[in-house]
């Protein structure tokens, strides 16, 4: 691992995989992960051998990643064994990209209580798409999808969202759908529900040509809803 070279030491290769938030610069407040999508990775051994003569060994990890939620870290621990059974150990993160694009989504903090948007009138959300490195692309036939989610305290906050048996369930939850296009990696689609919805809804986004989608759950409310006469 360091220090002189240690030919024909056995040694091992572990691999884990986790999600990693994609930071892509520019794109401050944009969502380009899938929280709908579970992913849970096993750790692997990816390497069990000798090094050769010179303390090196040469390693090439094959990924096979289906419907990732978004950009992975693939997490390495390293161990190099001493003839007395000791052992020496290192690890390092590198980012990996399952997709060679991503769609990203960004919901407006909305004028209603705890930041709600209003359902009676036209709310604007934005869209991007980049590639892996974070350069503007274009894209075509961006599937757009509201669901209706249900929200009850005793269940949120003890286990944490489910929001991937709301998206399954699209029949009895699906909203609406659309389809939009970007230019120079930039798209606004303007959002409007029925005059009086309210509840929690969830917003996804997602890109046919490579499979990789976003998403964001959010609040909606109305105008007056706290009297009669909807002032």
């Amino acid at each position: 691992l360091h220090g002189a070279d240690a030919p024909y030491l056995k040694a091992d290769i572990e691999r884990k995989l986790t999600v990693h938030s994609a930071q892509f610069s520019g794109y401050d407040n944009y969502q380009f992960e899938d929280p709908s999508k579970t992913f849970n990775q096993a750790e692997s051994m990816i390497f069990e051998g000798k090094l050769d003569p010179l303390g090196k060994a040469k390693v090439y990890p094959k990924i096979d990643i289906k419907d990732a939620p978004g950009m992975l870290m693939a997490q390495f621990t390293v161990r190099a064994f001493e003839k007395s059974g000791n052992f020496s150990i290192d690890r390092l993160n590198i980012p990996y990209s399952p997709y060679r694009s991503y769609v990203g989504v960004k919901v407006p903090e909305g004028k209603g209580w705890n930041g709600a948007l209003f359902s009676d009138e036209p709310n604007i959300i934005s869209i991007a798409t980049v590639d892996e490195f974070g350069k503007s692309v274009n894209k075509s036939n961006l599937k757009v999808e509201i669901f209706n989610i249900g929200w009850r305290w005793w269940w949120d906050r003890s286990r944490g969202d489910d929001l991937a048996q709301f998206v399954r369930n699209s029949t009895q939850n699906l909203i609406k759908s659309d389809v939009v296009n970007t230019k120079n990696g930039k798209a606004l689609y303007e959002l409007t529900f029925d005059e009086h919805s309210y509840g929690r809804k969830f917003i996804r986004i997602t890109d046919p040509s490579t499979g990789h989608s976003c998403g964001k759950s959010f609040y909606v409310t109305y105008k007056g809803w706290w009297n009669d006469d909807g002032s």
